[in-house]
């Protein structure tokens, strides 16, 4: 799902710039098929969209309402059409056990088969390190206007999959933040790094600007790394028994 995702946020951001229904139309439809795909994606995309209709809303101009919710309408109009009939197994599966499913229970508490727990602090730099540190601290010092505009919805995402646990696994959360924060923190912590180097001005400066960057790429790497070596020896599950006896 995530091609589609990309596409929408992206369709978003022209339609909003450029006050084109068009795209707002193209974001509906690509937004649309994305339960066929993936659930959570149309979850986290809805909130984003969200998000960036009420931080934009020109709530000041009146005279620019109309032109404003025909824009989202046709957004919303589109997405949901095509999206709902796709929703309704899924909120039939929710409806079986409503208390493993969209319920208040943030990522780091406890689980109950690891029996570990982790500060929130401690999780995101043990799972992301340099990158969670530019994308959610630094990074906001070189982006412009615009680009906070379209960030923030996804920092609002962000800290909704922190608190909200939509199965019962706290890992599926990762299918919302791939959808919208990753795509959009790939480009804050790139233009952060584009900036330690480009922004000084003599030479001494870019020489040690380099380096940084060169230490942060290193670093995250690694980081990927040694989460890649560590997941090839934790037992995952690939089929419960039924499947197997299914299969047979």
């Amino acid at each position: 799902s995530l091609p589609l995702c990309v596409w929408t946020l992206l369709f978003l951001s022209l339609g909003l710039q450029q006050k084109n229904r068009k795209f707002f139309a193209l974001a509906g439809l690509m937004t649309g098929f994305l339960p066929q795909l993936q659930v959570h994606s149309y979850v986290a995309i809805a909130q984003y969209a969200i998000g960036l209709c009420m931080i934009t809303f020109p709530f000041k101009s009146k005279n620019k309402w109309r032109e404003y919710i025909e824009l989202w309408a046709t957004y919303a109009i589109i997405a949901n059409i095509i999206a709902f009939p796709q929703l309704l197994p899924y909120l039939s599966r929710v409806n079986v056990n409503k208390k493993a499913f969209v319920n208040y229970n943030p990522i780091w508490n406890v689980h109950e088969k690891r029996n570990c727990t982790f500060p929130p602090i401690v999780l995101w730099w043990r799972g992301l390190g340099v990158f969670a540190a530019i994308s959610l601290l630094c990074g906001w010092l070189v982006l412009d206007k615009w680009q906070i505009t379209l960030y923030l919805p996804a920092i609002f995402v962000f800290i909704i999959t922190n608190l909200i646990r939509y199965q019962p696994w706290e890992l599926d959360n990762t299918k919302l933040f791939y959808a919208v924060w990753v795509p959009i923190a790939l480009a804050v912590v790139s233009k952060y790094l584009v900036y330690l180097i480009m922004a000084p001005k003599k030479k001494l400066g870019k020489f040690i600007g380099c380096w940084v960057v060169l230490v942060f790429v290193v670093a995250m790497g690694l980081s990927a790394f040694m989460s890649t070596v560590q997941s090839m020896f934790w037992p995952t599950q690939f089929f419960s028994r039924d499947d197997y006896r299914f299969g047979l």
